[in-house]
This record gives structure tokens, C-alpha cells and sequence, in this order.
């Protein structure tokens, strides 16, 4: 089993909005390395909510740690990840170049995630959770011999697994599919990638655990960011007068 840091999140990719008044009161950018040593990382997703503002307004801050870009919300026969990402014109994410680049400047980690709340992204077999690692590897981070989304000039500080769907069959493939980009990610000496993944707040969850054949248990994962929203578990329910259903202690 890996040593897996726990990082808790407590917001949604719709809150991103009201976060934008602060962000105009900071005057100066502090730009900080993300430490999994914090107990402050602050993880948010963009991309994938109306009105949320453009990517470069979360990194011209001191506010977010981590910038998680979604979704790549479907995979195709081949195992290549389908972006859905918000100013992405399909495969084609060039017009967000400059601002991820910003963001990375800005002491940011971005990282790409892939599943959802929607989507097609259900693994076949051990040989397709590879071929995914692989292409993600070539696409998103510092592999090359693909179409690459975001063009040469970017690589992606890693990649997160939110997974919402599937089968409990499929559930052994992630934990191929995860230490195979790990191994990947290994023959570049050069950069710090992370590898997190986003469970439920329900424990376990269905998809990703704990639990054996999981990924929690058996993947060579950095972190996982708790979804304490959008479930029955979420934080909402410390406020109930039976608090037995809020799982933070428990995780």
C-alpha cells in the first residue's frame, strides 16, 4: 500500500465564482510551490461551470494551491481522454496556453483531471488502462508522439482522478492505470508530477475505496481531495443533529 496523502475539499467548481471580490482586493501575487506537507492546500476544479471566470483570475492570487483543470470526461475505443474543458474548442486548448502558463509561473500546480460527474470513461482491461496511462502521458505531460492539447510549450504538473461511474470489475484497472502513469512519470527525473484521485465522501467509495483492489489501497497515489459536497456526507451534515453520516474523522 502507498503512502497517500489526504487533502479535504470542501468545494464545489460552482463556488468558484464568489471567490472572485476577494481575489480583486489582493494587490500583489505570492506565488508559493504546493507542499502535500500543508494542511492549507487549498484544491480547486475549473473548466466546467458557467460563469466562473477565466483560469488566469484564480492564478493572479495568493488563494488556490492547486488548479485542477475539468474534465477529460470521456475515452474513446482507443483510450484517448476527450476533453470537455471550458474555453477548450474540443482537442484544441490553445487558447488557455498562455493562461496555464501564468498560472505555473505563479507557483500554481495545474493538473488535468479525468472522469466526472458525467461522462464515458468506464476502463476495459488491464491493456486499456495502459494505453489511457500512456496516452495521457503523451497528451498532457512530458511525453511526446501525440496531439498534444495544449501544444509543446505546456506540461501539466499531473493528473486526478475523479471517479464517479463505473463497475467494481473495472475498479482494479484504475490501480493499473495509475501506477503505470506513475512509472511513466518516473523516466522524467526533472519535474514533481502528482497523482491524486477526488473519492466521495461515502467511505468507501464505490470506485476507488478504500478497499483491496483499489486505488486508494494500492495505487501510488500523492493525495486524495475528499468531495465533502454534493453528497449526503458533506459538510452539511456535521450540522444535522445526528452527525454519524459526516465521514471526516472516519477518512
Amino acid at each position: 500500500m502507498y503512502a497517500t496523502a489526504l487533502s479535504f475539499i470542501f468545494i464545489a467548481t460552482q463556488w468558484l465564482t464568489s471567490a472572485v471580490p476577494i481575489e480583486n482586493k489582493i494587490p500583489t501575487i505570492q506565488a508559493k510551490s504546493f507542499n502535500l506537507d500543508n494542511k492549507t492546500n487549498y484544491v480547486v476544479y475549473w473548466g466546467s461551470t458557467d460563469g466562473e471566470g477565466s483560469l488566469s483570475d484564480y492564478c493572479n492570487d495568493n488563494i488556490y494551491d492547486v488548479i485542477i483543470l475539468a474534465f477529460a470526461a470521456v475515452l474513446d475505443q482507443n483510450g484517448v481522454p476527450q476533453l470537455y474543458i471550458d474555453q477548450c474548442n474540443g482537442q484544441d486548448c490553445s487558447a488557455l496556453v498562455s493562461q496555464v502558463q501564468t498560472c505555473q509561473n505563479n507557483g500554481k500546480t495545474v493538473m488535468l483531471s479525468l472522469g466526472g460527474g458525467a461522462g464515458s470513461y468506464l476502463l476495459k482491461s488491464n491493456d486499456y488502462a495502459r494505453m489511457v496511462a500512456n496516452h495521457l502521458w503523451n497528451m498532457f505531460l512530458n511525453g511526446t508522439g501525440e496531439q498534444r492539447p495544449f501544444g509543446n510549450s505546456v506540461v501539466l504538473d499531473g493528473v486526478d482522478f475523479d471517479i464517479e461511474a463505473g463497475t467494481k470489475d473495472s475498479n482494479p484497472y484504475w490501480v493499473t492505470l495509475i501506477n503505470e502513469l506513475r512509472r511513466l512519470t518516473k523516466t522524467d527525473p526533472s519535474r514533481r508530477y502528482y497523482l491524486s484521485g477526488a473519492p466521495q465522501c461515502v467511505l468507501p467509495d464505490a470506485w476507488f475505496g478504500p478497499g483491496p483492489q483499489t486505488a486508494i489501497n494500492e495505487a501510488d497515489l500523492d493525495f486524495i481531495s475528499i468531495q465533502f459536497y454534493n453528497n449526503y456526507c458533506g459538510v452539511q451534515a456535521f450540522f444535522r443533529t445526528v452527525k454519524y453520516v459526516f465521514f471526516f474523522r472516519t477518512w
